[in-house]
């Protein structure tokens, strides 16, 4: 198991950031992002990694190094509103990126479904089909 420390400064109102990886078998990784205040969890993320794969996006094979599902994120309601969902679905967005990962996915099940301040939005997911809840993110490498 590899696990990353590091110490976030900015507007977030944090003392710490810790990523663990959990290999599940030889394709498959489950990967956190934890935000500390203190010794508390106040957001949280959990994503499933599977490497390898070839997919179907609107009818357009992209072969990629992994597909990254974000099966959960979370902030403490102590806690929203204060810049941690953003550095979250940063630090995912950043990890993709260094793995080579092109697509991220989730199912938005949020508050602010299809709102237009949807932080899933803000940071670049789109919604794949009108009204499904199913969001990606599609890095693109030149």
């Amino acid at each position: 198991m590899a696990s990353t420390t590091n110490q976030y400064p900015g507007p977030v109102t944090t003392t710490g950031f810790v990523m663990n990886q959990y290999p599940l078998d030889e394709s498959t990784t489950v990967i956190t992002f934890n935000i500390y205040n203190e010794s508390l969890s106040v957001s949280y993320a959990e994503c499933e990694l599977q490497y390898g794969k070839t997919i179907n996006l609107r009818n357009r094979l992209i072969k990629t190094n992994g597909v990254c599902h974000i099966l959960n994120l979370y902030t403490h309601p102590d806690h929203r509103n204060k810049g941690n969902a953003s550095l979250l679905l940063k630090s995912i967005i950043h990890f993709c990126e260094q793995n080579m990962v092109r697509l991220i996915t989730l199912d938005d099940c949020s508050d602010n479904y299809r709102k237009p301040d949807n932080v899933y939005l803000e940071h670049g997911f789109e919604y794949l089909n009108d009204g499904d809840n199913l969001m990606i993110y599609l890095i693109e490498y030149v």
